[in-house]
């Protein structure tokens, strides 16, 4: 092992050591007829064509007898340039909370020191073996690869998505929380709802990366002769001229963007055994796993988007810090208010008249419960949607004797 470090340090720094003890050379070898070169003094290597190589012997005592040739490794492949990668996943992990702890305290301890000047409040430093000292972009990009793909992964982890060192050292140092990872894992996919658009997403996807751009091509194809206009087209306008606030505009945007991402993530070798949708995201799960074609998953989207819209302006919805019962409890005295889902043991969302949501909003506010009203003029999953049951049913009638089988 001694030489072999030796070697290596020889490859990495250019340089021949002197070798210990080494006068007065044995005058029964023939150093020159052998094409040996004792290295009395330390001395660089000699600048040659291609690659270098050094050789390692090691004699057992035993008669075990190996020769090794050590040479530099094989040039690696281009990496993204680190001022465009983006956010990077930065991972801690140990084999108890306690550990895992630790580990994101050494590791934002590290990425202090990558970025200096940048802390509002220092960190303390902890010495990481085998960590360059250079700082700037580089650095982050393989301080990040290196946790995240040469070290082992434990049970227990500490992870932050930043963009910075900066932003990685403060999330793992302060703000992070220790999850613990299941041994067996597997991947599922769950699709938002109407709400969670905003104008720009994703719009840097369509000249970033062509399996995106090609997928959402592909649906807008698909969606264009049922909406009468294009989602590329959409997504490529001034952020002020989407028209999110419209339902028959914001869905089909929605299921363009989910299904440009999961092509995205397949293309990369993401695989999963599961998907969830809540609301429109349904429509967009059911085409991850082919439980719909493209086709078909334009038809839902349009016809849904657009018999939606005709309810617009007969209620809203709200947020609520509440459980599930005591949210259906509350709601007794707000007659036409109804819990529209379960996002959590903790938080409902609610949907109706919006002077009851108001009043419901100024109780809790009153109680110290959250309480936010959405930014939608419509009261999806509530007895407003009633009224469009029957048109949409006739919209879709067929769909169940085309549909795929589940893949």
């Amino acid at each position: 092992m001694a030489g072999l470090l030796k070697a290596l340090a020889v490859l990495r720094h250019g340089t021949i050591p002197a070798s210990l003890y080494l006068e007065p050379l044995n005058p029964a070898i023939d150093f020159g007829g052998l094409g040996l070169e004792p290295v009395d003094r330390a001395r660089p290597l000699r600048p040659g064509k291609g690659r270098r190589f050094v050789g390692v012997n090691s004699f057992g005592f035993g008669g075990a007898n190996a020769h090794v040739v050590v040479g530099p490794p094989p040039a690696m492949p281009p990496r993204p340039r680190a001022e465009t990668a983006g956010e990077l996943p930065v991972i801690a992990s140990g084999r108890s909370p306690q550990a895992a702890g630790e580990a994101a305290r050494r590791l934002a301890a590290r990425l202090a020191r990558s970025a200096p000047g940048e802390l509002a409040a220092p960190v303390e430093t902890v010495e990481s073996a085998g960590a360059a000292e250079s700082g700037g972009a580089d650095a982050f990009y393989d301080i990040a690869a290196t946790a995240g793909v040469r070290r082992a992964r434990h049970r227990y982890r500490r992870v932050a998505l930043a963009s910075s060192p900066h932003e990685a050292a403060r999330i793992l140092s302060g703000e992070g929380v220790t999850g613990e990872a299941v041994e067996h894992g597997r991947v599922g996919l769950v699709f938002v709802g109407n709400g969670s658009q905003w104008a720009g997403m994703a719009a840097d996807l369509l000249d970033a990366d062509p399996v995106f751009r090609a997928e959402v091509e592909a649906v807008d194809a698909a969606l264009a002769p049922r909406l009468g206009w294009s989602v590329v087209a959409q997504l490529r306008r001034p952020a002020d001229e989407w028209g999110l606030e419209a339902t028959e505009v914001a869905q089909p945007l929605l299921f363009a963007v989910q299904a440009g991402i999961v092509a995205v993530l397949r293309e990369r070798g993401v695989k999963w055994t599961v998907a969830l949708g809540h609301s429109v995201g349904e429509v967009a799960a059911a085409y991850a796993v082919g439980a719909l074609t493209l086709t078909e998953a334009s038809w839902v989207i349009a016809e849904r988007s657009r018999a939606q819209a005709a309810t617009a302006g007969q209620g809203r919805m709200a947020s609520a810090g509440l459980p599930p019962a005591e949210a259906e409890r509350v709601l007794t005295g707000y007659p036409g208010l109804v819990v529209a889902a379960v996002n959590s043991p903790r938080d409902v969302a609610i949907a109706g008249p919006v002077n009851q949501l108001k009043a419901l909003g100024e109780e809790l506010a009153a109680r110290d419960v959250f309480f936010r009203l959405m930014d939608l003029d419509y009261a999806f999953h509530s007895p407003a949607m009633e009224r469009i049951r029957s048109p949409l049913a006739a919209a879709l009638a067929g769909l169940a004797r085309v549909g795929a089988p589940m893949r």
